[in-house]
């Protein structure tokens, strides 16, 4: 009797909540040589583990050779990168994995709003927290109430400060 996908994803969580990428990685290495194929939640903790030692290209990549491989990324593929990129202020970085998010049709969930609205209303671009509003009413999802909060309140500095 040979593990499954759902034998290693439960081995790699483990070490992806303990930090211990290394370990990851040779857990996924067992399951290519046995042969097993990968699924969505064994490329989301390959991608998390990355994220989480700030490894936002290895991350990348990962997400690439998934969709490449016909696998198809959900919200919680994208959240780890997303925190990535918040962590790395890079603003662009966040609309282009936004952009390639809606490309292929997966739809963001209130982690996925929560942690770029946050982004795009510290960086004052109100144009995307908008944009991210508007998704959130169309997809029926939307920030918690803190959030809703914080950015009502950034928006509210922005509009004294322009003096409209």
């Amino acid at each position: 009797m040979f593990p499954n996908s759902v034998t290693f994803n439960n081995l790699m969580r483990v070490h992806v909540k303990a930090g211990r990428t290394e370990k990851v990685l040779r857990v996924y290495n067992q399951m290519k040589r046995l042969e097993c194929p990968a699924d969505t939640i064994t490329y989301n903790f390959l991608i998390d583990t990355h994220c989480r030692a700030d490894n936002l290209n290895k991350a990348t990549k990962i997400l690439n050779h998934m969709i490449k491989k016909g696998c198809s990324p959900n919200a919680h593929t994208f959240n780890p990168i997303f925190r990535c990129i918040t962590k790395l202020r890079d603003v662009n970085a966040a609309h282009m994995m936004y952009t390639k998010m809606k490309n292929l049709d997966c739809k963001p969930n209130t982690v996925t709003y929560n942690v770029l609205m946050r982004m795009f209303a510290e960086s004052k671009s109100a144009d995307m927290v908008f944009k991210l509003k508007q998704g959130t009413d169309e997809n029926e999802v939307g920030p918690n109430g803190y959030l809703s909060g914080f950015d009502l309140s950034i928006l509210w500095d922005w509009t004294l400060e322009s003096g409209v």
